[in-house]
């Protein structure tokens, strides 16, 4: 694209979030980064986006919408088969980028070699419209799998990714109903390699109402990610005896001791140095709400009373 450098293409889905999904798009049009193209998705809104979007943005913004809703995996699918762009991002519709975040991910890009597909960099929470700053942490090695296989590598709105590799690992999974982020990082992680910007580059929204804050759906999106991968999982004992043991704890946080001393003791079976888990068992003899106070104390975050359940 000559000196502009290349098209960045940034897809938004969004679903009633009408406010919200605007201060996204001010902050993708404040990119010191100026070739982009965005996308939005709207996902069957009650009310639907496109005459809020042109009377605002006019042309520097396409919508299409979907006559009925599909969900954010499906969403960002249709969203990337209008894209042009060399390089894609996905960012929800509630959350926002710091201006100079496309300009430092296409720069590193620059100097990468093509077995770079992911160039992802630090988030910091947004509570109230006040900053909260995080403690990021950058992977050593540029190969991510095998910490892509036990936890989430990075945050959801912080990659910016080469097309081809997104492509061809086929998109989201539409099956998945929340993680669809951590599975795209896994498969990514397969094929190629993911560089850090050691910068805090976006802001993720917190308000209560999303998957990270919700224990039910934490539960039930962690057993379809462990069902999905599980073949691969078995490879590695350790790190399947952890997703045991982190279902079981957010099975205590939710009530379910039953189907928490299930997964405790699937941990414990695959690796037997698990220790956390032995002291839940442990705990389980005596009482399960003291049980479930220390899994609250050391096991949940609480940013202005939302608590994080990771």
């Amino acid at each position: 694209m000559g000196n502009l450098g290349p098209l960045v293409s940034v897809v938004v889905p969004s679903k009633n979030r009408n406010e919200l999904v605007s201060k996204t798009i001010d902050s993708i049009l404040m990119q010191t980064y100026k070739n982009i193209e965005i996308i939005i998705v709207d996902d069957s809104s009650d009310i639907p986006l496109q005459p809020m979007i042109e009377n605002k943005f006019g042309k520097n913004v396409f919508c299409v919408r979907n006559e009925h809703s599909l969900g954010a995996p499906a969403s960002r699918n249709i969203g990337f088969s209008y894209c042009a762009g060399e390089f894609v991002a996905f960012l929800d519709d509630d959350d926002l980028w710091l201006p100079e975040k496309i300009e430092k991910q296409i720069n590193e890009f620059s100097n990468l070699s093509s077995k770079f597909g992911v160039v992802y960099c630090g988030y910091d929470y947004l509570v109230n419209e006040n900053v909260v700053k995080k403690n990021n942490t950058y992977h050593q090695s540029f190969n991510v799998f095998i910490p892509a296989l036990g936890r989430c590598p990075i945050g959801s709105p912080t990659p910016l990714i080469r097309r081809s590799f997104f492509d061809f690992v086929g998109g989201f999974d539409e099956r998945l109903c929340a993680c669809q982020d951590w599975d795209l990082w896994i498969r990514l992680s397969r094929v190629c390699l993911f560089f850090p910007v050691k910068e805090s580059l976006a802001l993720y929204r917190l308000h209560g109402n999303q998957i990270s804050t919700d224990i039910l759906k934490k539960i039930s999106s962690r057993e379809a990610m462990l069902y999905k991968h599980k073949n691969t999982l078995d490879i590695y004992p350790k790190i399947l005896s952890k997703h045991f043991e982190k279902l079981g704890s957010l099975c205590v946080l939710a009530g379910k001791y039953n189907k928490s001393k299930m997964y405790f003791w699937c941990s414990v079976k695959i690796y037997k140095l698990n220790i956390i888990s032995w002291i839940h068992l442990f705990l389980k003899i005596f009482s399960s709400t003291f049980e479930k106070l220390l899994t609250e104390r050391f096991g949940v975050k609480k940013i202005n009373n939302i608590k994080i359940y990771g």
